[in-house]
C-alpha cells in the first residue's frame, strides 16, 4: 500500500533520504517545495566532486560519492526532437518554472535514467536552472566542481557555474574564439585542451590568464600561448618549439618581464631541440647541473583530480639559473623533445651546495 512520503517521522525520512541514489534524489526534490527543503536540510551524503557536462544536446550532472567513490550520473537534460510531440510540465527546477517533459530511457537493468527534456527557446534557462537546483540540494557538501564541454558542430549555451576547479574541453578541433568563450564565462583554477587548436586567440585571451593550461596539440598556437602565459603550470604537447623559443623563455624569467607567477612549464615540441645551441649568459655553463639542497622540487599540481595532490621533480640533471636582480632561483632542463623549466620561491642564499 503506498504511503506518503512526508507523513512518515522526521528520522525515518532522514534515513531514507541519505540511502537514496543521487538520482532519486534530485527526482524527489522535484515533488514539491515542501519535499525539496526536506532534502535541503536533511541530506548528509557527502559529495566528493560535481561535473557539469555541457554536451551537444544538452547539460548532465554527475556527482562522484566520497564514501565509496563511487560515480553516478544525477540529472541529465536534453533538448527535445523537434519531430516529435511531448507532453509538457510546469515543473520548478531551481528557483523558477520551467516547461518540461520527463522521459525515461530503456535499460536492461530496468532502471533506465530519467531525462528532462526542453524545447531549445529554454535552453539558457533550464541550464541555469538546474546549476542552481543541483548547488542548493548539494550545499551541505564542499564538493570539487569540474565543467566538461564537448565541442561539435554547435557549442550550445554555455551559463555560469560558481567554483570551477578544471575544465575539460573534448572533441577533435576547438579554435580560440570558442575557447574565450567557454573562459570568459566560467573562471577556472585549470584548463585541459584536448582537440587541436585550429584558429588564433583574441589578444587578452582568458586562457593566457589560468592558473594552469594543459594543450594535448597546441601546434602553432604555442609560441603565442608560451609568450602570454602569466599563470603558474603550463604544459603544451604537439608544439612548435626550438632552442630560440628556450631561450626567450629564460630571458623573460631572468630580466623579469614575463613568468612572475610561473611554477612549472612543460613543453614537448613536434621536433627535437638542440640541446647544444642552448647557452644562456654568464651564468649558466651549458654543462653545470643542479648541485644544492633541496634538489626535489615539490608543487601543488592544478591539473591533477585530487585536491592538494603534491608532485616532485629531481632536479639534479637540471642546470640551475639565478636571477642577478632578487636573487631567485630556477632550474631547466632540456631532453629530446622536451622542456622543462621550474621556479623556485628561494634565494641562492637558501640553498646548501650538496656534499661530492
Amino acid at each position: 500500500m503506498p504511503m506518503k512520503f512526508n507523513s512518515f517521522p522526521y528520522l525515518v525520512k532522514m534515513n531514507i533520504i541519505n540511502q537514496m541514489t543521487f538520482k532519486s534524489i534530485f527526482s524527489a526534490s522535484l515533488c514539491s517545495k515542501r519535499t525539496r527543503a526536506l532534502i535541503e536540510f536533511c541530506l548528509k551524503k557527502k559529495v566528493k566532486s560535481i561535473k557539469y557536462c555541457f554536451l551537444l544536446e544538452g547539460i548532465q550532472v554527475i556527482v562522484q560519492d566520497e564514501s565509496d567513490m563511487s560515480v553516478e550520473v544525477m540529472v541529465e537534460v536534453q533538448a527535445a526532437d523537434r519531430s516529435q510531440t511531448y507532453y509538457n510540465q510546469v515543473t520548478m527546477i531551481g528557483n523558477t518554472p520551467q516547461i518540461v517533459v520527463f522521459h525515461k530511457r530503456k535499460s536492461r537493468r530496468g532502471d533506465g535514467q530519467v531525462v528532462i527534456k526542453y524545447g531549445l527557446i529554454y535552453e539558457e534557462y533550464i541550464k541555469r536552472a538546474i546549476v542552481d537546483h543541483v548547488t542548493s540540494l548539494l550545499k551541505h557538501s564542499s564538493p570539487i566542481i569540474r565543467l566538461e564541454v564537448e565541442n561539435r558542430e554547435r557549442l550550445g549555451t554555455l551559463v555560469p557555474i560558481p567554483g570551477i576547479r578544471s575544465t575539460s574541453v573534448l572533441g577533435v578541433q576547438v579554435d580560440g574564439s570558442v575557447l574565450d568563450r567557454i573562459f570568459k564565462n566560467n573562471e577556472s583554477r585549470s584548463a585541459i585542451i584536448r582537440p587541436e587548436l585550429i584558429k588564433d586567440f583574441s589578444e587578452n585571451s582568458p586562457l593566457f590568464h589560468l592558473p594552469a593550461l594543459y594543450c594535448r596539440n597546441s601546434n602553432g598556437f604555442s609560441r603565442t600561448i608560451v609568450e602570454r602565459f602569466t599563470g603558474q603550470d603550463l604544459e603544451l604537447h604537439g608544439a612548435y618549439f626550438d632552442e630560440e623559443d628556450v631561450l626567450s623563455v629564460l630571458q623573460n624569467w631572468f630580466s623579469g618581464e614575463a613568468y612572475e607567477n610561473l611554477k612549472v612549464m612543460h613543453i614537448q615540441a613536434i621536433y627535437p631541440i638542440r640541446r647544444q645551441r642552448i647557452r644562456f649568459d654568464n651564468n649558466d655553463d651549458g654543462e653545470r647541473h643542479w648541485s644544492l639542497e633541496p634538489f626535489m622540487f615539490e608543487y601543488e599540481s592544478l591539473h591533477h583530480s585530487n585536491v592538494n595532490e603534491t608532485m616532485s621533480i629531481d632536479l639534479r640533471r637540471f642546470r640551475p639559473l639565478q636571477r642577478l636582480s632578487d636573487g631567485m632561483m630556477a632550474a631547466y632542463r632540456v631532453s629530446g623533445d622536451v622542456f622543462r623549466f621550474v621556479v623556485w620561491n628561494k634565494t641562492r642564499d637558501e640553498f646548501v651546495e650538496m656534499d661530492q
